[in-house]
């Protein structure tokens, strides 16, 4: 999966078990960053810049990949460090997720086989529209 940042400069990509952060303007030079040790679910893993670039989201598998719950990661953009893990609880591994940037909201997809559902985030404060 691929994802650019709000003002088109990064990029992105999100591997089996990793995330690359690339210069869109230099493709050819190869990842700025890389952060391993990030598995995911079946073949679907993702992440999303938040609305000011400053972050990224990243969904993540747990134990055993399907079937351990999981982790919703957030990382700085500019270098991928890690500033706090929220667990997503259950039995279903996070999937897909969306930061929409008007409502400062994250949608997360979770699924493991026959089941699924979203669980929408926010923050009473920094979100806008409630949930």
């Amino acid at each position: 999966r691929v994802r650019l940042s709000p003002d088109g400069r990064a990029m992105a990509v999100r591997r089996e078990e990793s995330l690359e952060l690339w210069d869109a303007r230099k493709l050819g030079s190869g990842p700025v960053a890389t952060r391993r040790g990030l598995p995911t679910a079946y073949d679907s893993g993702d992440c999303a810049f938040s609305p000011d670039g400053e972050l990224l989201a990243v969904a993540a598998a747990g134990e055993g990949n399907t079937g351990g719950g999981g982790v919703l990661r957030f990382l700085r953009a500019g270098n991928l460090e890690s500033i706090v893990g929220v667990p997503v609880e259950g039995s279903v591994a996070p999937t897909r997720l969306e930061w929409h940037a008007a409502l400062n909201q994250l949608a997360l997809g979770v699924g493991a086989r026959g089941t699924g559902g979203v669980r929408l985030l926010y923050d009473e404060e920094m979100s806008k529209g409630g949930a």
